[in-house]
């Protein structure tokens, strides 16, 4: 019912996770499944900054010429690996041992994993990587990870996790990725059908606000990455690119769609069609 008066109110649900830092300008790491969207947003917030979204969030435009973003609050799905590369695994064994129940949908070899502190990714026997499912409270109550539940888009950064095992973090330079529509979640899939009748069987947004979305995210500075295996050294990375991308997206759209430039600032680039899959 919620993502339904949502969508009718003119928001989209986006296919990203959200760290917010000060002032609220917000980070969005765009991607398909396994793209490394979960492993960005939290090294972000463990590293201080607030975690908006693990996996999903909402966007408007708003009439001020900024983008807005709320949270989908729903479980985060967090590999063992990860976990284990926060130093987060003590944590949760402690509170599971201590009796605090799993989430419904957690599979229980999980938990097992995380009850005896069994580290490193876990895969089912179609080679599927089985993960803990945390409730957004947990973070902040197990882990200490502040949350946000608004922000306003400054950047994008566009993760990528390298193949190797010894591949090193590093940048790539954005601009040359557009963002389309496979930024969103489709109606396929939708696991809250609207009952109510709130968006007239629309699901996804209105076309006017997914091109209103659009054009803001393809005006915003763009950061593609390559996620390594080596968590300090995605760390490294993600800190030292952080800065300057919410600095240089600290910005208001102009009419035609253009984060409005601050005195001194360079001029936009030009944008290319070719998308970062």
């Amino acid at each position: 019912m919620m993502r339904a008066r949502l969508i009718a109110d003119g928001w989209v649900l986006l296919h990203a996770s959200a760290a917010v830092f000060p002032g609220g300008r917000t980070l969005l790491a765009l991607g398909d499944s396994g793209a490394g969207k979960t492993t960005t947003a939290l090294t972000l917030a463990s590293a201080g900054a607030a975690l908006l979204a693990n996996d999903c969030c909402f966007a408007r435009p708003n009439t001020d010429g900024t983008l807005d973003l709320l949270p989908w609050p729903a479980a985060a799905a967090v590999g063992l690996g990860l976990l284990h590369a926060l130093t987060f695994t003590e944590s949760a064994r402690s509170h599971l041992q201590t009796g605090e129940p799993p989430h419904p949908t957690q599979d229980q070899r999980v938990t097992d994993a995380l009850t005896t502190g069994r580290p490193g990714a876990l895969m089912s026997a179609s080679g599927r990587e089985l993960k803990a499912h945390i409730w957004p409270e947990q973070l902040t109550r197990w882990f200490g990870l502040s949350l946000a539940t608004t922000g306003t888009a400054a950047g994008v950064l566009l993760p990528h996790v390298a193949p190797s095992p010894v591949a090193p973090a590093s940048a790539v330079d954005g601009r040359r990725f557009k963002v389309t529509s496979n930024a969103f979640v489709t109606s396929d899939e939708e696991r809250y059908p609207d009952l109510f009748g709130f968006t007239e069987g629309s699901s996804v947004g209105t076309p006017t606000a997914r091109t209103e979305v659009l054009e803001y995210l393809n005006r915003l500075p763009r950061q593609a990455i390559d996620l390594s295996h080596d968590h300090p050294g995605n760390t490294r990375l993600l800190t030292a690119l952080t800065a300057s991308l919410v600095d240089a997206g600290h910005g208001r759209l102009d009419g035609v769609g253009r984060p409005k430039r601050q005195p001194g600032s360079p001029a936009v680039p030009p944008e290319s069609a070719t998308a970062r899959n």
